[in-house]
C-alpha cells in the first residue's frame, strides 16, 4: 500500500527548512568529534604540563651538578 499525503503551504515550508543531508551529516559528525577533540586537548595540556614539571626537574638536577662541581672545585683549592 501507497500512502499519499498533500502538504498546504505551510507543510511545503517548514519541510524546505529541513537541512541537507550533508549538512545534517556534517552536523552528525561534528557533535561525535567534538568531545573526542576536547579529551584530547586535556591530554595534550597534560601532557605539557608533565613535560614542565621534568624540564624543571631537569633544571634543578642541573642546578645541583654545577653547585657540586663549585663544592669540588672550592675544596681543592684550599
Amino acid at each position: 500500500m501507497l500512502r499519499v499525503t498533500y502538504n498546504d503551504q505551510a507543510g511545503i515550508q517548514a519541510l524546505s527548512q529541513i537541512p541537507s543531508r550533508e549538512e545534517l551529516l556534517g552536523k552528525l559528525l561534528g557533535s561525535i568529534q567534538s568531545p573526542i577533540t576536547n579529551f584530547a586537548r586535556v591530554l595534550n595540556q597534560i601532557a605539557e604540563q608533565k613535560g614542565g614539571a621534568d624540564r624543571l626537574r631537569h633544571q634543578q638536577q642541573n642546578n645541583l651538578k654545577f653547585l657540586s662541581l663549585n663544592r669540588i672545585i672550592d675544596s681543592k683549592k684550599i
